[in-house]
C-alpha cells in the first residue's frame, strides 16, 4: 500500500493556496520586476526587458568578488527601503543568474516579495545545462530564495516566459 498522495489532491491543494495570486484579471499585463545578479545575469535581464513595457529592471549593486559575505549583508540592510520600495508595484518578480553569477542578494529579494506575497522565480541561463554547468552550491541558494527555479539553456526562454506573461 503505497503512501503518496494521489496528484489529484495535489492539484487541489495547489488550487487552494491562494498567496501568489495576482489580485486582478488576466486581461491586465502583470507588473514583472527583473533583477539580474552578478555580471551575466545583469547582461541577460538587461536583453530580455527590451522591448517589453510591461517589464521593469530593478537594479542591485554588484557584490565584488572580494567582499564577504558580511559586507553583502550591510549592504543589503543598508539598502533594504530602497529595495523594498523598487519591488512595491510587481505582480512578480524574476531573478536571472548565469553559472558563477554572486547570489548573495537572492535572500533580501526574497523576503521582500514573501513580505508582499509576490511569487518569486529564479531563472538561471545556462549554455551547459544538463552537463552540471551551475555548481550545486549555486542552485540551493537561488532554491532557498526562489518558489520557482528555471534552468534553461538560452535567454530566448526568459525572453518568451517575460512576453507571454504580458500578452
Amino acid at each position: 500500500m503505497s503512501s503518496r498522495v494521489p496528484a489529484y489532491a495535489e492539484s487541489r491543494s495547489a488550487a487552494a493556496d491562494t498567496r501568489h495570486r495576482v489580485p486582478y484579471p488576466n486581461s491586465k499585463p502583470r507588473r514583472i520586476r527583473l533583477i539580474g545578479l552578478g555580471e551575466g545575469g545583469r547582461a541577460i535581464a538587461h536583453a530580455a526587458a527590451d522591448g517589453l513595457p510591461h517589464v521593469a529592471l530593478t537594479e542591485l549593486p554588484l557584490a565584488t568578488a572580494a567582499a564577504s559575505a558580511d559586507a553583502v549583508l550591510r549592504e543589503t540592510a543598508a539598502r533594504a527601503g530602497e529595495l523594498e520600495r523598487a519591488l512595491s508595484d510587481a505582480d512578480m518578480i524574476f531573478v536571472t543568474v548565469t553559472p558563477g553569477d554572486d547570489v548573495a542578494y537572492a535572500s533580501a529579494i526574497a523576503r521582500v516579495a514573501r513580505h508582499r506575497s509576490v511569487l518569486v522565480t529564479g531563472v538561471i541561463i545556462d549554455p551547459g545545462a544538463g552537463r552540471s554547468g551551475v555548481g550545486d552550491q549555486h542552485l540551493d541558494d537561488l532554491r532557498r530564495s526562489c518558489d520557482v527555479l528555471v534552468i534553461a539553456a538560452a535567454p530566448d526562454a526568459l525572453t518568451g516566459m517575460l512576453a507571454a506573461l504580458g500578452a
